[in-house]
């Protein structure tokens, strides 16, 4: 039988690091839960173990520091958005009912040899996962360590068992402690010998093979006068360095291996728990779809839109869904209909003049325009406001917009239902970014433009995004009638009209990119695109 403990705190530290920053809408931080869930899932599938558990610190004083006041000292505090996520990871693990060994007083790394122990007792195989070294020391004929290496984008793991350990140290994994004794370890601010490197210390216990030996040959003629001083002087800081790196496989925890065997999930909990989180690609993964049933129900937010035989050849503005089996959905205000694959490929659906609301309007517009159907101008494209409310979001589904938005429930391969919540999205999501999308995007300088007297085109590479509204400042402005300031709709990523000016020096408040200033100049325009949340040099010209 295979047990498999996780360091808790050691995976997820790795796990933030190596994650790009996620958050919900709502402002909460996800990214550590998510690669944790994915270094687990890979954990599982490789070691394909019988239990599972983890183990974490608890806030707090341990007995080493006590002993030591500059124990873990020079460490910077958790950063407040991994902080927020422990407590919510506990609450995942939970839900998976995967046990949490935890011990006030004892560090983790106590907690896991004290679990290792038990299972070496009992004939179990134990497999830690962890990122730390010190929990090499441990391995044994029944234990195994799976050291894990988190970079952004890729992990890495190595499995070490004694002969791993030997071939990449030259001795015994119980000697890592008298390493660490006389070399000192600076992640723990554990003192060690001062001026003894890593290479010196494996020297020395290659020759006197451990800390005891080392002392008791202090007078070895091999060992040079320089570091016999420093030997002698550091001796009182190796032992505590001893004391302090050794963990002790005696916590006071209630564990047997079996209370750790695998079981079936809470299927409900762990469903509401992906939602609040809005993993909406684990719920998919993880099969908890069929939980939503059990779930109590959201409050839906609008009322439903009617089914229809066809959508009226006078409607001027829908929402347009093509789902992945070719089936095309159509929403509007009065119903919602949707046409088959083969009904969409024989000609029966014009969009031509009018305004169309869609999800992904680059991908929808080419694959429209494949199918030979003609489409108007699109007027909102509620993935990317999602995306500009929400940037560090790593799922823009309109399932998942649907249900954090809406309070409805649909399944992204329904054409029909999707094209209803895109016409109740439109709303919903331009009121947000009404509300707060000029206080999060970062203002966009356009250095240099001309703006064709006869009112011609302003073209500006701003990749992956549609801007809604443009309002243009009057002020300058010689050919804008009336004293409103109107507003422009831009179709396509790649081209912002201009407004009709003489003279340059035009403010664009672009809600969905952000601010920009056109002024008098030679017909070339520069600036910096932030819509991938990177900088970079973008340039466009004047289209007469």
């Amino acid at each position: 039988m295979k047990l498999m403990i996780l360091d808790g705190n050691s995976v997820i530290n790795r796990a933030f690091f190596g994650v790009k920053p996620l958050t919900t809408r709502d402002g909460l931080y996800t990214n550590a839960i998510y690669g944790f869930l994915n270094i687990l899932e890979r954990m599982e599938k490789e070691e394909q173990p019988d239990a599972v558990c983890v183990a974490f610190d608890l806030h707090g004083p341990t007995f080493r520091h006590l002993k030591y006041d500059g124990y873990k000292a020079t460490r910077h505090a958790m950063p407040e958005e991994l902080a927020q996520q422990m407590p919510i990871m506990k609450d995942v693990l939970r839900a998976m009912n995967i046990p949490i060994y935890e011990c006030q007083g004892w560090e983790a790394d106590d907690v896991i040899g004290t679990v290792g122990k038990i299972c070496s007792r009992q004939d179990w195989e134990c497999v830690i996962v962890t990122g730390d070294r010190d929990s090499l020391q441990l391995i044994d004929g029944n234990v195994h360590v799976k050291l894990v290496i988190s970079k952004p984008g890729q992990t890495t793991t190595t499995l070490f068992d004694e002969e791993k350990f030997r071939e990449e140290y030259g001795f015994e994994p119980k000697k890592l402690i008298d390493l660490k004794a006389l070399m000192g370890d600076s992640s723990d601010n554990i003192p060690g010998v001062a001026g003894v490197g890593p290479k010196t210390a494996k020297e020395l216990l290659a020759k006197f093979g451990s800390l005891d030996g080392v002392y008791a040959h202090l007078d070895d003629p091999s060992i040079r006068p320089k570091l016999r001083e420093k030997l002698e002087a550091g001796k009182e800081n190796a032992y505590l360095s001893f004391d302090l790196a050794t963990i002790r496989p005696e916590a006071p925890i209630d564990f047997a291996p079996k209370d750790a065997i695998v079981q079936p999930y809470n299927r409900l909990e762990l469903y509401q728990l992906f939602q609040k989180l809005e993993f909406v690609r684990l719920i998919d993964k993880y099969g908890l779809r069929g939980a939503a049933a059990d779930a109590p129900k959201p409050e839906q937010k609008v009322q439903s839109l009617p089914r229809r035989e066809e959508m009226p050849a006078d409607v001027d503005t829908c929402a347009v869904y093509l789902a992945e089996d070719g089936s095309v959905g159509l929403a509007w205000a009065e119903g919602v209909c949707a046409l088959t694959p083969m009904e969409a490929q024989m000609g029966q659906l014009s969009l031509a003049g009018k305004n169309l609301i869609f999800h992904d309007s680059k991908t929808a517009m080419h694959r429209l325009d494949e199918l030979g159907i003609q489409a108007g101008e699109c007027v909102f494209d509620t993935a990317l406001a999602a995306y500009d409310l929400n940037p560090s979001s790593s799922d823009y589904t309109v399932s998942k917009l649907a249900t954090n938005y809406l309070g409805l429930s649909v399944e992204d391969a329904d054409a029909a239902a999707c094209a209803e919540a895109l016409w109740h999205l439109r709303p919903v999501l331009a009121g947000e970014l009404e509300n707060c999308v000029l206080h999060k995007i970062p203002r966009l300088f356009i250095q240099q433009a001309v703006v064709s007297p006869a009112g011609g085109d302003v073209q500006l590479p701003f990749r992956n995004h549609i801007v809604e509204h443009i309002r243009i400042d009057p002020g300058g402005i010689d050919h804008i009638p009336g004293p409103e300031v109107p507003t422009v709709r831009v179709n396509r990523p790649e081209a912002l009209p201009s407004g009709k000016a003489q003279n340059a020096g035009v403010e664009l408040e672009c809600h969905a990119v952000g601010i920009g200033v056109l002024s008098q100049g030679d017909g070339h325009v520069e600036g910096a695109d932030n819509s991938a949340g990177r900088s970079e040099e973008c340039t466009g010209d004047i289209i007469a």
